[in-house]
C-alpha cells in the first residue's frame, strides 16, 4: 500500500518504532537541508539492498518536490505487500519547518 503523507503528519507516524523515515535524494541534496529524523538512502539503495526495509512495518520517503517519491513508493509497495509506503506530499519544497543540515554544511 502506498499513499500521500502531508508534511504536518511526518512526526505523527514517524515517532512509531515500526516506522523509518528515508530521504530518498542524493547525498549532496540530503545536507543541503532535510527533515530532522530522516536517514539518507539513495532511492537506488532501497531496490539493491532489500534487508534494509524489514524491521519496518511503515516506511516515510522524502526527495525534493514528491515525484521520485511517489515513484519509489509505487515500486516498493509492489515489492512489500506487508508494509505500508507514504510519499511527503509535495517533498522537501512543502515541507514548512525547520531543516537539519550535515556537518560543515
Amino acid at each position: 500500500m502506498w499513499d500521500f503523507l502531508p508534511s504536518r503528519d511526518i512526526y505523527v507516524l514517524g515517532s512509531t518504532k515500526d516506522t523509518v523515515m528515508i530521504d530518498i535524494r542524493k547525498k549532496e541534496e540530503y545536507c543541503k537541508g532535510h527533515i530532522a529524523g530522516m536517514i539518507n538512502i539513495f532511492e537506488e539503495e532501497l531496490f539493491n539492498n532489500t534487508d534494509i526495509l524489514m524491521p519496518y512495518k511503515n516506511v516515510i520517503l522524502c526527495c525534493n518536490r514528491g515525484n521520485r517519491g511517489l515513484i519509489v513508493a509505487k515500486k516498493l509497495s509492489s515489492m512489500y505487500k506487508n508494509k505500508n509506503f507514504f510519499n511527503v506530499y509535495g517533498g522537501m519544497y512543502h515541507f514548512i519547518g525547520e531543516k537539519e543540515r550535515c556537518n560543515g554544511n
